[in-house]
């Protein structure tokens, strides 16, 4: 295993902090001085999102590419709150909204802060 990153304001924001579980990653990526380099870094973050997207999917896992922001910072571009009687209902929820998420177009690296299912693993 790695070392954590050092928190950034991006990271703080969207909690990373709280992240414990060893399923959890985080690649941060520099880039030249904007004068060294011709393409801006919004122009960058999507031209490799699809191709971390496939990879990722043929993981089953789930990326999401983010730039260092610029002004005040935010959780996310679009965010929705569910609330419901209980777990079980507001758990299931979310699925519905990514996918409708996923359906509307210009919306990228639709999420939830909903844990999936892990298989455990024990030795013997």
């Amino acid at each position: 295993m790695g070392t954590a990153a050092p928190y950034n304001f991006n990271g703080l924001v969207r909690h990373y902090f709280l992240r414990r579980e060893p399923t959890l990653r985080t690649f941060r990526s520099n880039l030249l001085p904007k004068g060294q380099r011709k393409a801006q870094s919004h122009d960058i973050a999507k031209r490799v999102r699809p191709d971390l997207t496939r990879i990722a999917a043929r993981h089953q896992a789930r990326v999401k590419v983010s730039e260092v922001p610029p002004g005040p910072p935010v959780l996310q571009t679009l965010v929705a709150e569910i609330y419901g009687p209980d777990y079980g209902v507001r758990s299931r929820s979310p699925g519905r909204s990514e996918t409708f998420s996923k359906k509307t177009e210009g919306v990228v690296d639709a999420d939830w802060y909903v844990e999936d299912d892990q298989t455990k693993f024990v030795s013997k």
